[in-house]
């Protein structure tokens, strides 16, 4: 018996992990026997990362300790005592431990993933005319590789995450230090027409250096989504309603032989939008004009999947119909034209003055009938950058040095106020800047002379940089009226406090922003 207490007592020492830890507190000096073993034998005792899998080491020791214990019970026992409680126990443990079978959520390998249809691109393989078959599994996750695993133990065939179990760090040195594998971890996509080009390339030449000779694609596991514009333009060899198998020598046909002016366009406005200098505090959608229809999917391809910018990008084209296309970089629905009705004020980004193929002419009359210039906040020769509002709306309201600005405590910025008025409605326009990272909203409220509240009308305040609302007011009586803002946390509705940046004052409720006379 006294072996076994001493191999269950290993493990249940080697589940204390490499440092002790009382109560939820971390004491780092106090170094236990994992901490050396790690350091040790690395590649045994360092792959155990999640401490709970040596409890896999420490079952068996368990039930011999636990069989030594119901030997001796039943030894001690009464003849009828003894075995009823052995019984009795038992099926208290199973009664407790049961847990009812679910196929579907199988970790390694379901139903779904052993029927012929499922693996049939090994047949496929095996009538490739190479020596050895080395494949990347894609995607890469958490449980995906676990499936890959499976799947090398039926094909025969060496995969990227070929290691059996959980793997230390290091064995992810070479994934790391490839620039295709690298980023395919990160769930994110690589193409070579979006890439540096030699990057690619050489991150594609180690992979043929390693001996990988195929991509598999899965399409039925977490991520895929993420990475599949990696493929895009690249047909696969192989391909079912499960996987597409590429060469690995293939991807060299997303590498395009010229730079285009598609290329030119993407790589200028990119590098524009993430200049500090130009979008440094302002906030808003960024309107763009492509040369061409062609350049301008690309484009939205192009930030959809592979840019990492803060902003929404609009651009407006004209398509082969001669009708507006308006797509957003945000859209979920890229396919459907996107609307510009909701925008009060849009920054317009041109770098038009870099092409000499622009066919953006009808396109920009079509925006100019809807928005005028207002302020121009930048502009080098080359590329500018203009604020535009909707043609009804006057340029006062933007107008910068506003005598009435109002710095909130919670990061929302009122910066302009502008109001008018005729005998049937009222006119409300506010300029915003919000750098909160809790969601806030504002109220607009018109009181009459004895106090009594008589119109208002709540939003949210989001990244656009001018909301506009018309309050009807042809059914109040004559007279003055105080009109009032009130900023206010989205979730809480507890009002949030500011200063009025020309006096200092403090604001803590509401705001009085005009007052209005109702005239008959």
């Amino acid at each position: 018996m006294w072996p076994w207490l001493g191999l269950l007592l290993i493990f249940l020492i080697l589940c204390l992990g490499s440092t002790l830890s009382v109560n939820g507190a971390l004491m780092e000096n106090v170094r236990l026997p994992k901490y050396y073993l790690n350091k040790l034998i690395p590649s045994v005792f360092a792959a155990f990362y999640h401490l709970s899998f040596f409890m896999s080491g420490a079952w068996l020791p368990l039930a011999v300790l636990s069989c030594f214990g119901l030997a001796a019970l039943r030894n001690t026992a009464r003849n009828r005592v003894g075995p009823l409680t052995i019984v009795l126990l038992t099926s208290i443990v199973v009664f407790e431990y049961h847990v009812p079978v679910n196929s579907e959520a199988s970790s390694v390998a379901s139903s779904s993933d052993v029927t012929e249809e499922r693996v049939a691109y090994f047949e496929w393989l095996k009538d490739e005319n190479t020596e050895e078959i080395r494949l990347v599994n894609l995607p890469f996750g958490h449980t995906a590789p676990a499936r890959y695993s499976y799947f090398q133990s039926l094909s025969g065939y060496p995969q990227t995450e070929g290691a059996i179990s959980r793997r230390p760090k290091s064995a992810y040195d070479f994934v790391r230090s490839n620039f295709l594998l690298r980023t395919w971890r990160d769930l994110s996509p690589v193409h070579c027409e979006t890439s540096d080009k030699e990057v690619y390339l050489a991150g594609l030449a180690a992979l043929e250096l390693a001996g990988f000779t195929h991509i598999v694609f899965h399409r039925v596991y977490y991520g895929w989504n993420q990475i599949r514009e990696s493929f895009r333009g690249i047909a696969p060899r192989y391909s079912d309603q499960y996987v597409s198998v590429f060469r690995t020598g293939d991807l060299r046909a997303s590498c395009p032989e010229t730079v285009g002016i598609r290329h030119q366009f993407t790589d200028t406005v990119h590098g524009a939008l993430q200049s500090a200098s130009l979008y440094s505090g302002r906030q808003g959608k960024t309107v763009v004009f492509p040369p061409t229809q062609n350049v301008s999917e690309y484009f939205m391809w192009y930030l959809r999947h592979f840019a990492r910018i803060d902003r929404t990008v609009i651009a407006v084209s004209m398509d082969e119909r001669g009708e507006i296309d308006i797509q957003s970089s945000t859209s979920r629905a890229p396919e459907q034209n996107f609307s510009l009705d909701r925008d009060n004020a849009l920054w317009l980004l041109d770098v038009s003055r870099a092409f000499e193929e622009d066919e953006s002419a009808a396109a920009r009359a079509w925006f100019a009938e809807r928005y005028k210039q207002c302020e121009r906040v930048y502009g080098d020769g080359a590329i500018t950058l203009d604020l535009y509002l909707k043609v009804a709306l006057p340029c006062q309201s933007v107008a910068e040095g506003s005598a009435f600005e109002v710095a909130y405590d919670g990061g929302v910025t009122l910066h302009n106020v502008y109001v008018d008025s005729d005998e049937d409605s009222l006119g409300v326009i506010l300029k915003w800047s919000n750098r909160s990272t809790r969601r806030h909203s504002y109220s607009v409220q018109l009181f009459d002379q004895n106090g009594h509240r008589a119109l208002q009308y709540d939003e949210l305040i989001g990244n656009d940089p001018l909301s506009y609302k018309e309050m009807d007011i042809s059914e109040l009586p004559d007279g003055l009226y105080s009109l009032q803002l009130i900023v206010y946390d989205f979730e809480t509705l507890a009002s949030d406090g500011g200063t009025i940046t020309a006096t200092m004052q403090r604001v803590e409720r509401g705001v009085e922003i005009a007052t209005v006379e109702v005239e008959s």
